[in-house]
């Protein structure tokens, strides 16, 4: 079976889990918190998928990493996982229960790249914006990048809009190429 349907799977089942139990908000931010440690630190991850470790210390791990910061049916989920001998996707199951909670609540996630720090008028524009073509909630992630040069990209799913300044020049040497009469720049 593939990665992404065990992910899928068990992101499903702590979902639905989380609503019965009525804590979808504190399940959400454990999740947050184990992407967070799996993308900060990739020796738990190794750990976490290295076949020689004991299943069992994979647990106290786990424990002495989470204990005490997430829910007990967070901690709960994590010790079936381990019994199950999944733990190697849990960063996966992470990611695929964060998009399971996304599509949940109706939220989608946009990326915003600029060569700058949004201002607050901006970044309420972005959203204005962003929520008009989705017709969803946004979750905006801000993204700095010099090698724009300068304006602006978009991205919201597999969508991209993309009005940088370093893509019109891109363009612009395109179409000055295919000019025969100029030699390429």
């Amino acid at each position: 079976m593939s990665v992404t349907r065990i992910a899928s799977r068990y992101a499903k089942s702590l979902l639905d889990l989380a609503v019965e139990k009525n804590t979808l908000e504190p399940v959400k931010e454990d999740m947050v918190l184990l992407n967070k440690v799996c993308t900060e630190n990739h020796e738990f991850v190794l750990l976490l998928k290295n076949p020689i470790v004991a299943s069992d210390v994979k647990s106290k791990v786990i424990k002495v990493v989470f204990e005490g910061k997430v829910q007990e049916l967070s901690m709960l989920f994590f010790d079936i996982i381990v019994r199950k001998s999944r733990e190697m996707y849990l960063h996966d199951v992470a990611k695929a229960f964060m998009d399971q909670y996304n599509t949940y609540k109706n939220i989608v996630r946009a990326e915003v790249t600029t060569t700058f720090a949004l201002t607050d008028e901006l970044r309420k524009e972005v959203n204005k914006v962003v929520a008009e073509i989705s017709g969803k909630t946004v979750d905006l992630v801000e993204k700095i990048d010099a090698s724009i040069l300068g304006g602006i990209v978009i991205k919201v799913g597999d969508r991209q809009i993309d009005d940088s300044v370093s893509s019109k020049l891109k363009a612009m040497r395109r179409d000055l190429t295919k000019n025969q009469y100029i030699k390429q720049i």
